[in-house]
């Protein structure tokens, strides 16, 4: 499995050539480039399936622990969450966000290379 930078770099380089005239105007070059996109975005998704695991895991310890070892009321220990896995959260909102786009611009490249596809069909 990629680690993640690498996986998150996989995918905004594909991103990045979507972008170009070549995937506008050449169908090879386009199904390689979301081929791409789709197997970086899928690796970037298992790697923020791992964070959200380890999210909600720890964010019930910590609970568990504020509220029976340090007798914090459910306000005071849902803040102290916060203030533990703020940044956690944050990277899982990013991931979220980003594989989000991905997916989108992948949808969109696909209905590029079918509508090339059917236009060299009826240029044939």
């Amino acid at each position: 499995m990629l680690n993640l930078t690498d996986a998150i770099a996989g995918m905004l380089d594909a991103q990045n050539n979507l972008r170009t005239n070549q995937a506008k105007e050449i169908p090879l070059y386009l199904s390689e480039q979301f081929y791409r996109l789709g197997q970086f975005t899928a690796a970037v998704e298992y790697h923020l399936a791992l964070e959200e695991q380890k999210y909600e895991a720890d964010e019930a310890n910590i609970l568990r622990i504020a509220i029976r070892e340090r007798k914090m009321s459910a306000t005071a220990a849902e803040k102290e969450v916060k203030i533990e896995l703020g940044e956690r959260e944050g990277q899982i909102k990013y991931l979220t966000r980003i594989t989000k786009a991905a997916w989108s611009q992948h949808m969109g490249a696909m209905a590029r290379f079918n509508h090339l596809i059917q236009a060299e069909k009826g240029a044939v």
